[in-house]
């Protein structure tokens, strides 16, 4: 008897931003960071985050990200002092308003603060819609599994 191989679909990439003061948010869609950010009305925004340190110089609604086809990205909001994306130890400017690619590995400057992209390696979720499960197991003895399991539908 042999083990049948079930063909799983690949899962996009999934991404956390993980902040210089230590903090970290797993990015589940479009968001906004900087001091007091604000979504426009029309915007579907799942994340804003809120950097308040009197000690720097940042706009509201500093930057944008979202993942798309390609991965995360991220775009400067016409910000006051502007953005800029770090890959290998080199600095870019972003241009305030186009979405620039931010793949795992990359950090992100805005003013004083970083802001460093890494990949979600795994993650499990549980949908609180189960109504039965079942989970069988070798055991220490058998060579082969030899429980058995019969479903009938809910009514």
């Amino acid at each position: 008897m042999g083990c049948t191989a079930h063909s799983r679909k690949p899962r996009p990439a999934q991404y956390r931003l993980e902040f210089d003061g230590g903090s970290t948010i797993a990015v589940r869609g479009r968001g906004l960071i900087g001091r007091y950010p604000v979504a426009a009305a029309d915007k579907n925004v799942e994340h804003l985050v809120a950097l308040a340190d009197d000690t720097i110089t940042m706009s509201r609604t500093h930057l944008e990200f979202d993942i798309g086809e390609s991965g995360l990205w991220v775009r400067d909001c016409a910000s006051t002092n502007g953005s800029q994306i770090e890959v290998d130890g080199h600095r870019t400017a972003m241009e305030p308003g186009l979405p620039v690619h931010a793949p795992s590995g990359y950090t992100i400057h805005m003013g004083g603060r970083r802001v460093k992209v890494l990949t979600i390696l795994s993650h499990s979720a549980i949908d609180p819609q189960i109504n039965w499960g079942v989970a069988t197991h070798t055991g220490i003895v058998c060579e082969t599994n030899q429980d058995a399991y019969c479903t009938t539908p809910t009514m």
